[in-house]
């Protein structure tokens, strides 16, 4: 990572965007193709953000294994793969949101202690 390319960079507006797909997705299920979309684009910021912290803290993986674990239960929603109903889809996506916002702030700390 050059000194330009900030982890916090990775949690940009689209992210925002991302998470409101997801949700409407939930609500109405005609619109689940734009809410797996809004899933896999925060999952690639997951998937991202892992990559780029395997050396660090211990406490990074368990953030990321949070993060991961609500989007793993989310897809299993979407392929029908799961009993969840819409409500515990919904609880799911804003735990996921909070473990993001979780990432984000970490992503910072790490941005300035470097």
């Amino acid at each position: 990572m050059t000194s330009k390319e900030k982890l916090q960079d990775l949690f940009d507006s689209h992210l925002l965007y991302a998470f409101e797909k997801l949700r409407k997705g939930i609500q109405e299920p005609a619109l689940a193709p734009t809410a797996e979309w809004g899933l896999e684009t925060v999952s690639k910021v997951i998937n991202e953000f892992k990559s780029r912290t395997t050396e660090r803290g211990p406490g990074v993986p368990l953030a990321i294994e949070d993060a991961e674990q609500a989007a793993r239960r989310l897809k299993a929603y979407f392929a029908g793969e799961t009993p969840l109903d819409k409500e515990d889809a919904l609880v799911y996506a804003d735990h996921l949101q909070v473990q993001v916002n979780e990432l984000e702030a970490l992503a910072k700390e790490i941005d300035e202690g470097a």
